[in-house]
């Protein structure tokens, strides 16, 4: 089953392609569109090939291909960037925090450069599952280490040519005239829409440009092997461990789950304007794909729409009891609950791996709210009577009770599961006056980020600012640590024996941690 919302491509298709006097005869499944990180299955495959080639193995040291990569003084295993496991932060928030858009040019070059330039891992390899997009793209460099090829010109003569994608690229040039693309949009003012230009170019990690109508053709390979055969598939949707035995969702660019007791492979993509989703169940031999390209779609939600429309049903008849049980419920569909039980959870909840990070939840009426330390307020959904799901990105939130019925904990689900307690606001932890604020004034620099930030104090307030026009107000939240409003970053000064401020630590979790800037001067 192949599913997408035909009005909003067609306009999209009208807005991009119509001249006067010229016949339109695009179909819309054939508009083509950037599916983000749904590109990772298609970079997974092409390592897997290498590997039962035996040209790669996922034991290797990836500086056995990579030997100028830096030495971290652990070993990166070709295995850790195919699971998120290497500890190599994430290049999008390493541009972000180096003061570049997302609609800067940004080419495949570039995020290798940012990428050598780290001095420091997250963790420790296989410590942790922290995704990274980082680690997709050193997996192309090695493929093109290995086969002498160019990464897109391999993957179009193996993979897209023999299944028969003849609409379906990775996008090397953000030049590149692509017949029949989409552009993708973000709300503006109530009643508009905004483009979102789309100018990236970080091929294996994102950056593959196709239409639905080939991705049911890859999806109903991931059923019958025809490229690569079943055993390849199998590695593909295996799951990983870490170093502690615990096991890993993530397979070669697909998440390996289940789904009301069905094996499911599914992923998720997000970039400028696009949101994809592409699920499959391999008993069933059933697929879903939505391709969206408005930022406030949430393609996930609709697809388990589809899902439960087409197999619920039969998934019952099939499923053992116990099974039942644990899979019947899912988050991201909208179930109403009468909107005074939402009073129990108003208040405000501090993530336990990131002190300092604080989810405030409020009710207007029959609405419910959720907004982040830093970050604007968005409206959440009730799916039961104690989780609650938003549409702005992938995540949802579970409240529970204690055995006296009160709520003190929360779980956010959103790449992983993070406990947060509740806790009393209230500036007693850290509330500098202006003249305090003065000691964490003046310029820091980022060998790593090769930026500039210049943090001084404007209206009583702690303000952050460099050469690429950005500008932040920091928030304090806990002694020495302050969070940048409308970003999520956490900075955490250090000082000397004297008390003095020496530098900062920049995190932005959970992708990106304890970024180094140096103070070099005063402000």
């Amino acid at each position: 089953m192949i599913s997408l919302p035909k009005r909003r491509y067609q306009q999209s298709k009208l807005m991009n392609y119509s001249k006067p006097g010229t016949k339109l005869t695009h179909r819309a499944w054939e508009s083509v569109f950037d599916i983000a990180s749904l590109s990772k299955q298609f970079t997974g495959m092409a390592i897997g090939m290498l590997i039962q080639e035996g040209k790669i193995s996922t034991e290797d040291d990836i500086r056995k291909y990579l030997p100028d990569f830096p030495e971290y003084g652990h070993t990166i295993k070709v295995d850790n960037l195919l699971h998120h496991t290497s500890g190599i932060r994430d290049w999008p928030t390493l541009l972000l925090a180096a003061g570049y858009q997302f609609d800067d040019v940004i080419s495949f070059d570039h995020i290798l450069s940012v990428i050598y330039s780290q001095k420091e891992l997250n963790f420790i390899p296989g410590a942790e599952y922290v995704y990274s997009n980082s680690n997709y793209n050193l997996l192309v460099q090695i493929m093109e280490k290995v086969t002498g090829d160019s990464f897109d010109q391999w993957t179009k003569t193996n993979i897209f040519k023999p299944l028969g994608m003849s609409n379906t690229h990775f996008h090397i040039n953000h030049q590149r005239l692509v017949p029949g693309k989409v552009d993708s949009y973000l709300p503006g003012i109530p009643g508009t829409y905004v483009n979102m230009a789309n100018n990236l170019c970080a091929v294996g990690s994102s950056s593959l440009f196709t239409t639905v109508e080939d991705l049911s053709k890859w999806l109903i390979n991931l059923g019958t092997g025809k490229i690569g055969g079943q055993k390849l598939i199998k590695l593909m949707t295996k799951r990983s461990r870490l170093n502690n035995g615990n096991s890993v969702k993530y397979g070669f660019g697909i998440e390996v789950s289940k789904f009301k007791g069905m094996d499911l492979w599914s992923h998720t993509g997000g970039w400028a304007g696009f949101r994809t989703f592409m699920a499959y169940f391999p008993e069933k031999e059933f697929g879903v794909i939505q391709l969206a390209n408005l930022g406030s779609v949430s393609p996930t939600a609709k697809a388990i729409e589809i899902i439960d429309l087409y197999y619920s049903e039969k998934a019952e008849e099939n499923q053992p009891e116990k099974d039942k049980l644990k899979s019947d419920f899912d988050p991201f569909l909208r179930s109403e609950i009468e909107p005074e039980i939402f009073d129990d959870f108003v208040g405000a909840y501090e993530l336990e791996a990131q002190p300092g990070f604080v989810l405030t939840f409020t009710r207007k009426g029959d609405n419910y709210f959720t907004q982040a330390t830093g970050q604007q307020k968005f409206p959440i959904y009730s799916s039961s009577d104690s989780t609650f799901f938003l549409l702005v990105i992938e995540a949802y939130v579970t409240f529970h009770r204690d055995s006296d019925g009160q709520v003190r904990q929360i779980t956010l689900h959103q790449n992983g599961h993070l406990k947060a307690n509740r806790i009393k606001v209230s500036k007693e932890v850290f509330d500098p006056d202006p003249e305090e604020l003065l000691k964490y004034t003046g310029k820091f620099s980022s060998e790593e980020l090769g930026t500039c930030y210049v943090l001084e104090v404007l209206d009583e307030e702690l303000t952050l600012s460099h050469s690429r026009g950005l500008k932040l107000k920091l928030s304090p939240v806990h002694k020495d640590s302050f969070r940048a409003m409308g970003t999520g970053g956490e900075f955490k000064f250090e000082t000397n024996e004297s008390g003095d401020v020496t530098g900062f630590r920049l995190s932005m979790m959970p992708r990106t941690r304890n970024l180094w800037f140096k103070k070099v001067g005063d402000r």
